[in-house]
Formats: structure tokens, sequence, C-alpha cells
């Protein structure tokens, strides 16, 4: 966290030290930028059982930091979304947590992830807690957009911006723990957190993924409609979980986000570098208007999966409306 969130990492080192933590924090970032691994770190900070007056942080080593860092700790309630959002009934659960005191000490960590993810429902429950605030309890709310958040719970809330690196910063600290330079490119448009970034190479289909989508996408180019065939036999074996379904789109969207700045001749780092003039030669015949029209349809799509719409009728709808393009 020093070396990834360094102003962020000193405040709070800052905050603990001095016992001047505010109520609740809400941690704005895109994913990887660091925000949970934060919030660890300052409840780590709060109950590490070797921490002392001229500590300058937790020790991370004992059973308490381990447990935070593992998510076991009975003082630290994280709460994470329930399917695509964090549901009314989670927030309940949350604040009977919150009306009992500590089991280990007298204060609670509470961490909500993607907090910009909770139903309308859930957000005003929240609201209720932080309104009339219980205990020695401090809160963050993880969120990639305060915007996507009630404006009524921003204002109660200390806002912490988690800055990103610099993408070519990024790739080629990839390429140094040992991806290539495609995998590097790939994987840095996916997540801010290189660790995360080399597991997706190790541990997932992804590179498997961009492969077929770049077919498909060649072939809506040649207006073909062996594209629908394509999802059927090729694009909907690769995802069959949750994870992989969302991760489809995210490439799709890289991918035409790619052309448009081909076509647009901006300094950028593709993520389909693997393609290289390959690329080009296809940003060249799409023009700029077709393409803002795809990234649409595809944000369209990311909709109608977050709504529960089955991957396969998501696909074909986004082929569709290629092919019409």
């Amino acid at each position: 966290m020093q070396q990834k969130q360094p102003k962020v990492y000193r405040l709070f080192s800052k905050l603990v030290n001095e016992n001047k933590l505010g109520h609740a924090y809400i941690f704005e970032g895109v994913s990887g930028s660091g925000k949970k691994a934060m919030a660890k770190f300052v409840s780590q900070a709060l109950f590490c059982q070797h921490k002392t007056e001229s500590s300058v942080g937790p020790c991370l080593t004992c059973d308490t930091c381990q447990n935070i860092e593992a998510e076991q700790h009975v003082d630290t309630v994280i709460v994470e979304k329930s399917g695509t959002t964090i549901k009314v009934d989670q927030i309940r659960q949350l604040k009977s947590e919150l009306t009992t005191s500590g089991l280990e000490s007298s204060r609670k960590v509470i961490i909500i992830d993607e907090a910009d993810t909770m139903t309308t429902s859930a957000a005003n429950s929240l609201l209720k807690f932080l309104e009339e605030p219980q205990g020695d309890i401090i809160l963050f709310l993880l969120a990639t957009s305060k915007q996507n958040l009630l404006p009524t719970i921003v204002s109660r809330c200390q806002v912490i911006a988690f800055r990103t690196q610099p993408l070519d910063q990024r790739v080629e600290a990839l390429r140094q723990l040992g991806l290539t330079s495609n995998q590097a490119a790939l994987s840095a448009h996916l997540t801010e957190d290189n660790e995360q970034a080399v597991q997706f190479m190790q541990e997932t289909n992804v590179q498997e993924i961009a492969k077929s989508v770049w077919q498909w996408l060649n072939l809506i180019d040649r207006k073909d409609d062996q594209a629908f065939i394509h999802v059927t036999k090729t694009l909907l074996p690769l995802a069959k979980e949750n994870d992989t379904k969302q991760l489809m789109l995210d490439v799709i969207l890289l991918l035409l986000r790619d052309l448009l700045k081909e076509r647009l001749e901006l300094a950028h780092v593709p993520a389909f570098s693997a393609y290289g003039q390959q690329l080009e030669q296809l940003a060249e015949r799409w023009a700029t208007t077709k393409i803002s029209r795809a990234i649409d349809s595809t944000l369209q799509a990311q909709k109608m999966l977050d709504s529960y719409v089955n991957i396969q009728g998501v696909l074909e709808y986004l082929t569709l409306k290629l092919l019409e393009n």
C-alpha cells in the first residue's frame, strides 16, 4: 500500500497514530487501486496485537493482523454484493452487527465493498445508520465512483480518492513480473492490481476469450452471419461462470475502445496489442460513429447481464446490433 497509494497510506497512518479517524469514509477508485487493502490496513493498525505508540503501522504478522487479512476477524465486518447488488437484507444484517459492541474490543470496523452496487432500499437503510451513528464504529464504503451513491450518503462521509498508476508504467511492471508484452497489455486494462493481473493470466481463460472475441468481431466486420454460430460454439463455452460472463463483455469493450483510439489516431497502449497491424486495418474499416454505437450497444449488453438476462441472449443481442450497425 505504501507504494501503490503513498499519499493515502501516509494520511491514514497519521490519523491512526493521532487517534483522529473519522466516523465514515468513501474510498473512491477503480478496481485494483487498493481500496480494500487500505481499509484492511487501517483495521490492522487499530487492532494489531503488537502495535505500540512508537509503531508506524501494524506488524502484519500477529494473529489479529493475519485474521483481518484473511477476512476472519470478528470485529472487522466485510459486506460484499450478493449476485450483482448489495441487497437491503444484507444492510439490515449489518445494522444488527452495528448495534452490538465488538467482541474482541469496544470498536468495530465495517467495510462495504462495491458499495455503489447497493440497491436503493439498501442505500436508504444504510443512510439511517449514518444519520444516527452508534458506538465506536468506523465505516468504509468502497466505490468506483461516488456519483453512484446517494448524495445524502456522500455528504455524511469523507471522500478519499485513490489515484491510478499510468497504464504504460503498469504494463512495464507486469513485464517485470514475468508476463509477456501482450499479456501485460491485456491484463493491465482489466485491473489496476498487478498481482490480480498476473492471476488473470495464470488462472483464467482470458487469453482464449480475447482470441475468440477477436475472431467474432472479424466475422461481424465481414457481415458474416457465422458470428451467431461463433457465439454458440465458441464464446458461450468460455463464459460458463458468472465472473467470466462479465469478463467477456469487458474484453469486447476493450477491443472496441482500442478500435476507437486507433481510428482517432490517439496515442495509447492497446489491450489487443497482440494483433498490431490487423487492429489498425480493422479500425480503418470502421467509422467513428459505427464504433461509438457498438460501444453503446456493449454497455447496454452489460446492463442486460446485470438484470439477469442469460449470457446467450446478451451475446446474440449484441451480435445482432453490431451486424445491423
